[in-house]
């Protein structure tokens, strides 16, 4: 193993453990609140660390069209499908829950995204038995990242439309420093993935990746370390965290 794709997967590997951890507690937090964000969010992390790695040993990407195991794969899209619906509902049901145009934006995301992955399996599974399968499906793979780039977008809004209003709470001293530095914090989550998924993008059009480009494996690596990082400080920050946030606000 070069030490490139080695960076690559110790990066993605913390992000995993970070997001997993996230996750769990999401879940259990909505066991007991019975909340529609922290259940649709929990189950967005959880069902992206393992769709993914599913995706891998299934083949697709790095096998042709005759070794795929594609009831691996179909398990994979569907639970693709899955994450990022439900994230899109995270950010319906924690921001904009009564508004009539957030659920529809939601709904359309979500059957956008699953019109993208039967493509992707179509592509699969009709494809040349001795074709490469990511080359089966390029374009479908391609536009897989359009659902999940405007919802990172609207999500991206309304955390920093949240940011704003709390920190005009806090100078009126009725808001929580925490609070604002969270909504900071997942405007910043929103951002970066933007950032390192268009990275991803350029690099994938251009045929580097982490296994062939120093360049790409940096981007991933980077995107595995500082996103897992910005969720794990949103929704899991330690004491020593919480104590600078405040005694910053203090000061």
């Amino acid at each position: 193993m070069s030490s490139s794709v080695l960076l690559v997967v110790l990066a993605q590997t913390t992000f995993a453990l970070l997001l997993g951890a996230v996750g769990v507690r999401l879940l259990l937090l909505a066991a007991r609140t019975r909340c529609a964000p922290e259940l649709a969010l929990g189950t967005g992390f959880l069902g992206a660390i393992v769709a993914i790695p599913l995706l891998g040993i299934s083949g697709f990407g790095r096998s042709l069209v005759g070794e795929l195991q594609f009831p691996l794969l179909a398990v994979a899209l569907f639970l693709l499908w899955v994450s990022l619906s439900s994230m899109t509902c995270f950010t319906w049901r924690a921001f904009r829950p009564a508004e009539a145009w957030s659920a529809a934006l939601t709904g359309g995301l979500a059957l956008m995204t699953a019109a993208i992955l039967i493509g992707v399996w179509h592509g699969a599974t009709t494809g040349d038995p001795a074709e490469s399968s990511i080359v089966a499906a390029r374009p479908w793979v391609l536009l897989i990242r359009l659902p999940f780039t405007l919802g990172l977008i609207w999500t991206g809004i309304e955390a920093f439309r949240q940011y704003g209003m709390a920190r005009r709470r806090l100078a009126l001293g009725i808001g929580d420093p925490v609070i604002v530095n969270r909504f900071l914090l997942w405007g910043c989550v929103s951002i970066f993935s933007l950032l390192n998924s268009a990275a991803a993008t350029l690099l994938q059009a251009q045929g580097r990746g982490p296994s062939n480009d120093a360049v790409g494996a940096a981007v991933l690596a980077v995107g595995g370390i500082v996103g897992g990082g910005l969720v794990y400080l949103v929704f899991m920050p330690p004491e020593a965290w919480l104590r600078f946030v405040r005694g910053r606000a203090a000061a």
